[in-house]
Order: structure tokens, then sequence, then C-alpha cells
């Protein structure tokens, strides 16, 4: 089960403390490869949803609203300060954002939920803790939403296990490919 920060009431009460002692350093926006393009100095207002640290220790991930009010957003940090990186994809206007996310059992990448494609229909995507491209791991032929709660990482980090949004049970992997039917293997188990 996840649990969630609700102590965190903006994006600077959370990150601040978290900063070097030089100062905050900002919420730095990527073009989609990860990297920094605009460090942001200004003091926040933004929301912090929840946050998580990731097995290693050396990067804090979290969802905020620091771009669009209310839209939900997927950052890293690292715990001794510095600017923290976006790592979810651009957002269409009209979208919410992140609904919910998990970092693999190795902290090396992040698996979310969120509606890149079509309004409020939310789908899995997994990008690495560092940045880089962001991987669709949902079917292509999604009709639905994936819940919250309907999925979950291999202790491996290699798979992802999920209920699409038709209520069958799915694995692919968690850097992206073929996608496998377990439903077919469940037939005739009682539930």
């Amino acid at each position: 089960m996840r649990t969630r920060s609700s102590a965190c009431v903006s994006l600077l009460a959370c990150i601040a403390p978290l900063a070097s002692p030089a100062g905050a350093q900002g919420v730095a926006l990527r073009t989609g490869s990860g990297t920094p393009s605009q460090s942001l100095r200004e003091p926040s207002t933004a929301d912090v949803y929840w946050l998580a640290l990731n097995r290693d220790e050396n990067r804090i991930v979290y969802l905020a609203d620091r771009v669009v009010d209310g839209q939900a957003r997927l950052y890293a940090v690292r715990p001794s300060g510095g600017q923290s990186l976006e790592l979810s994809a651009p957002f269409a206007s009209g979208r919410s954002g992140l609904s919910d996310f998990e970092i693999s059992p190795a902290g090396k990448s992040v698996l979310y939920l969120a509606d890149h494609e079509a309004r409020a229909r939310y789908e899995l995507y997994s990008v690495g803790i560092d940045g880089g491209a962001v991987v669709k791991i949902s079917r292509p032929q999604l009709t639905g939403s994936i819940n919250r709660g309907a999925y979950t990482i291999t202790p491996d980090s290699e798979r992802v296990v999920f209920l699409d949004g038709q209520s069958k049970l799915f694995s692919a992997p968690l850097a992206g490919g073929s996608h496998v039917d377990l439903s077919r293997s469940l037939r005739g188990i009682p539930v």
C-alpha cells in the first residue's frame, strides 16, 4: 500500500529545507529530454500532492502543480537540494495531469498514471528517475482508464502488471514493449 504525505502544502515548504546552503535553486522545466531548460527561481506557490524517496535515498520524487494550477506533474530532486527536474511528458490544455506514481523497487524508474492522450482517461507511463524518454506502458487499444492501485511493478523492476480499463490483466516491460495477456491464464480460476 502506498502512503501519501498530506503535511506538505506547498512546494516551497517541502523542497526548500532540502536546498543547498546557498538557497533554493528553483524548479527546472524540461523540454522532453530530461534536461533542465529553464530555471524558475521565484518562490513557488505550487501545491505538492505527495512525495516518495527512492530506494537509494538519492532522489525525492513528487507530484506538484507547478506549471498549471491543479494539474499535477512529476518531478525529482536530490535530497541535498538543487534543481528539480520535471519527469512527466507535457500535457495538453484541459488535462488533469498525474493521478498516481510508483518508484520501481530498484529505484531507477518511475511508473505513473496520467491523462496525456485523452482528458480523464488515465494510462500508465514510465520514465527514468533521472529523466529521459517517457514510455507508454498501457496497451494501445485501451478504451477506459486504468484505476489507481490497479497496477504494480514486479520485485525485479523488469515488468508492470496491470488491469486495463476492461478488467483484463496484462504484463508489460517497464521499459516498454509487447504486452502479455494474463487474463487467458486465469480462466477457470475462482476469484
